[in-house]
């Protein structure tokens, strides 16, 4: 069946959820794997190819009678309260259906097979890496949207021109051809960002925090490190000296990386230990240890004070500007409580007036799905409550497929 022949179809998530707009919405990992997988899918190529509008999310209360002309994605979990053979009913009556589980590369296979005899076939055997910027750009469209209604907005995005380069984007792909320049998916991305600087035309800056401690030596790099997005590594002296001995490979390009200006190394401390409750001489030591330790190691001075255990006391700015450590993250990574401070970085001052600027927003966890899922709303948040928007995440376990 050749696209000219093909009928189109609403493509639709069967959820009782949505994107989190005003409110934060907490569910299951599970759930929140499910919903994301169902959405960002429908975006597919195969599926974009035969869409009528763009992927929506409905309540599955809507659709108790499935329709013709729908593409129905059901996720797994939490199953849809919908009735007995539903999924029967709804091929009978011609609408394409496919259940989302929490494997995200199973979820697209399922939405393939229930593609064929639907779409072009060539658009169901193409390499994933020649169609992840669709789901990339789903992901994008799909937090916009929830964004434009988190901050009671009326929605300004090029829809028409977005559809547009949809097409052409889905016809290189058949045509096998590559545009120099600007390709038709990236000018469908350039849209959204014209959108989004609608609702808020400053930056938005996104903080990405690594943790580089002994038991994450053999994680591979974060993958921003390929494309030349800004990196940021938390560690001790003591811990990057292990790191150098046991990764000179990676270390190598962590070095690269700060020549090149992507990637800086947080620390300042050889060994973290219960700061507070030491002798100012054994504070000192510790800084003017872990500095020296990391100038050898990385060929540069580092310019950040990062800890995962509390450290501060009202000597803490005196003793960081004594080693050259003008900047600092005075967030808690432990059961500390600090105060909420309405700017995303202050000036923290000690008693003789020694100041250094210092970061007070709590990253969210990078490697949680639900992170992801709450974008919108935590978007939402920075740009109405910080004087610069700022978006903080910080990778403490296994890498997330989201965060790619």
């Amino acid at each position: 069946m050749t696209e000219e022949q093909s009928p189109t179809y609403e493509l639709i998530l069967l959820s009782p959820y949505t994107y989190p707009t005003h409110n934060a919405l907490y569910l299951s990992v599970e759930a929140v794997v499910c919903f994301l997988n169902g959405y960002v899918t429908l975006w597919q190529p195969a599926g974009a190819s035969i869409r009528e509008g763009f992927p929506r999310i409905a309540s599955p209360y809507d659709y108790e009678q499935p329709r013709e002309g729908h593409l129905y994605a059901i996720p797994e979990n939490p199953p849809p309260m919908l009735p007995e053979n539903w999924e029967e009913d709804a091929r009978q009556v011609g609408a394409i259906v496919f259940t989302v589980p929490e494997d995200r590369l199973q979820a697209e296979q399922n939405l393939v097979e229930s593609l064929r005899g639907h779409v072009d076939e060539r658009l169901l055997s193409l390499e994933r890496d020649r169609i992840r910027s669709f789901f990339a750009f789903g992901f994008g469209y799909g937090h916009l949207e929830a964004l434009f209604e988190a901050m009671d907005h009326e929605n300004l995005t090029d829809y028409q021109g977005i559809n547009e380069d949809l097409d052409l984007a889905i016809a290189a792909l058949l045509e096998d051809t590559s545009e120099e320049g600007e390709s038709p998916l990236q000018r469908a991305a350039q849209r959204l960002i014209d959108a989004r600087d609608v609702l808020y035309t400053a930056p938005v800056y996104i903080l990405d925090l690594h943790l580089l401690d002994e038991d994450r030596f053999d994680d591979p790099l974060p993958i921003a490190m390929d494309s030349g997005t800004p990196v940021n590594f938390m560690t001790t002296g003591k811990s990057l000296q292990q790191f150098a001995e046991k990764c000179p490979e990676k270390m190598e390009r962590i070095r690269e990386g700060i020549s090149q200006l992507t990637v800086e190394v947080c620390g300042g401390s050889f060994v973290e230990r219960e700061e507070p409750l030491l002798p100012l001489e054994s504070q000192m030591w510790n800084l003017i240890r872990g500095t020296e330790v990391s100038r050898e190691l990385l060929g540069t001075d580092i310019h950040s004070h990062a800890r995962k255990r509390f450290y501060a006391h009202p000597q803490t700015p005196s003793l960081l500007q004594s080693v050259g450590l003008e900047q600092a993250l005075l967030v808690s990574f432990d059961e500390h409580v600090l105060p909420y401070f309405h700017s995303t970085v202050i000036n923290w001052t000690s008693a003789d007036q020694k100041q250094v600027d210092a970061l007070c927003r709590t990253p969210y966890a990078g490697d949680s799905p639900q992170t992801y899922y709450q974008l919108a709303h935590y978007l939402n948040e920075t740009i109405m409550q910080d004087h610069a928007a700022t978006i903080a995440l910080v990778h403490t376990g296994e890498p997330c497929s989201w965060y790619e």
